[in-house]
C-alpha cells in the first residue's frame, strides 16, 4: 500500500536530486585491494538460477550535497531567493487518456458477453 503522496514539485525535486547523485558518481573507479588487485563480487540473479560477476566500485562521493547546503545557507544569509522556473509545468497537457465511466448495466452486459461469439 502506498503510504506517502508527493506533490508534482516534490517529485520533480526528488528526481533532480537523484539525477545529481547519479551524475556526480558515474566516473567512479573500480575498488582495489591493498595489493592493487581489482575487486569483483559474485552475485546471484533474482530467480536464483545463475550467478554473474559484478565490478565493485569505490564509495560514492556526496560532496554535491555540501555544495548545495552552502549555497542554500549563502542565500539565506544574503536574503537572495533565486527565481526558479521548473521546465515541466502544470500547463502541459496530460498524456493520460480520459475514459468516460460507462453505466453499470452496460459494463455488466459487456463483462457477461465477452466470451460469447
Amino acid at each position: 500500500r502506498k503510504m506517502h503522496s508527493y506533490s508534482h514539485l516534490s517529485m520533480f525535486s526528488r528526481a533532480a536530486l537523484a539525477a545529481m547523485d547519479h551524475n556526480s558518481n558515474t566516473d567512479r573507479q573500480q575498488k582495489q585491494t591493498a595489493s592493487g588487485q581489482p575487486i569483483f563480487d559474485l552475485v546471484k540473479q533474482r530467480h536464483g538460477r545463475k550467478y554473474y560477476v559484478k565490478v565493485v566500485k569505490e564509495k560514492k562521493d556526496y560532496s554535491f550535497r555540501v555544495v548545495m547546503a552552502s549555497l542554500t545557507i549563502q542565500c539565506i544569509r544574503t536574503g537572495i531567493r533565486p527565481q526558479i522556473e521548473i521546465p515541466i509545468g502544470e500547463e502541459m497537457p496530460s498524456k493520460l487518456r480520459v475514459v468516460e465511466k460507462p453505466s453499470k448495466a452496460d459494463a455488466i452486459m459487456r463483462h457477461q458477453t465477452r466470451f460469447q461469439t
